[in-house]
């Protein structure tokens, strides 16, 4: 059940970019967790959010910005992602949004922040389900 969470500057990517982008960092992130990126199952519990802020919101170093940023946040559950398999995703991630934020973009300029959920602290259908009842659910359905 892995989230995505993008925070970026309003207009720094088309419709079309985002919409490819989540698509390919869903498939990307599945890989690295070592799930079935081709299982509708595993694709309908990926969820991601690309949240748009005015321009006007983003500071570095107290500043206001002059180029674009991204900060992408992963949700996982705990211990789904080795210290190796970490460091894959986020190389991946920070590519892709390369790929996408287009010609210029500096990939310091991107952040990505793995956050891992404590097994028996994910939520879902009004249940509590641990990283067991997740892999049951994508490998029955």
């Amino acid at each position: 059940m892995p989230m995505i969470e993008m925070t970026c500057p309003e207009q720094s990517l088309s419709k079309s970019a985002q919409d490819k982008l989540m698509r390919e960092l869903t498939d990307r992130l599945l890989h690295w967790e070592g799930a079935p990126v081709d299982n509708a199952v595993a694709q309908s519990i990926s969820w991601a959010f690309v949240y748009e802020q005015p321009r006007s919101h983003f500071y570095v170093g107290g500043q206001p910005i002059t180029e674009d940023h991204y900060r992408v946040k992963i949700t996982v559950p705990d211990g789904v992602l080795d210290d190796e398999r970490k460091a894959g995703l986020v190389a991946d991630a920070t590519e892709l949004v390369g790929k996408y934020a287009g010609e210029g973009h500096n990939s310091y300029r991107t952040w990505v922040l793995i956050r891992e959920i404590r097994d028996g602290s994910w939520g879902g259908d009004g249940q509590i389900l641990r990283r067991r009842d997740i892999v049951k659910l994508v490998y029955t359905k």
